[in-house]
């Protein structure tokens, strides 16, 4: 069997759209993706999303969420399924340090490893959008990159059906 290339599946518009990995081993398949003209990346430090307001505040801000964001879980959907503003056929959100994110919020993490998901599907078949969005189904892919694969966010993100361990 071969080996899955991560560069090609971070910027693919199959599921799974949400990833974790080491960060020694993608390093390079995040470079080659940064570099790629395609493709818009945003690079996130999970030592500053340790609460689920952390992680609000770090999206709205990167995706240009409107002052009236709700800081919901359905609020957080309904915007980042709104990027008119930021078009791109390609979107992918590196979360560096990933063993940290909402451990002082650890029970909403499945529901946002769900939410990324079902934000990579509704991009996913979203067609006819235009030149802007390259014109077909539009790539929305999670990477959680861990300094190491092990510990209680690992464990929660390895274990889920929705993300695919490098």
């Amino acid at each position: 069997m071969d080996r899955l290339d991560p560069a090609t599946a971070l910027t693919s518009n199959a599921r799974p759209w949400v990833f974790a990995g080491g960060a020694e081993d993608l390093e390079v398949s995040v470079g080659d993706v940064s570099r790629s003209s395609d493709t818009l990346v945003f690079h996130f430090d999970a030592t500053d999303m340790s609460t689920l307001d952390d992680l609000f505040e770090i999206y709205g801000k990167a995706f240009r969420f409107p002052a009236y964001f709700g800081k919901n879980w359905p609020a957080f959907d309904e915007c980042l399924t709104d990027l008119r503003d930021m078009p791109s056929p390609k979107y992918l959100v590196v979360i560096e340090h990933a063993e940290v994110i909402l451990v002082r919020d650890f029970d909403e993490l499945v529901t946002f490893l769900k939410v990324c998901s079902e934000i990579g599907r509704y991009w996913s078949t979203r067609v006819g959008l235009g030149e802007r969005w390259g014109g077909g189904e539009v790539a929305f892919n999670t990477l959680l990159s861990f300094s190491s694969l092990s510990g209680p966010v690992f464990d929660v993100a390895s274990s889920g059906g929705n993300v695919l361990v490098f």
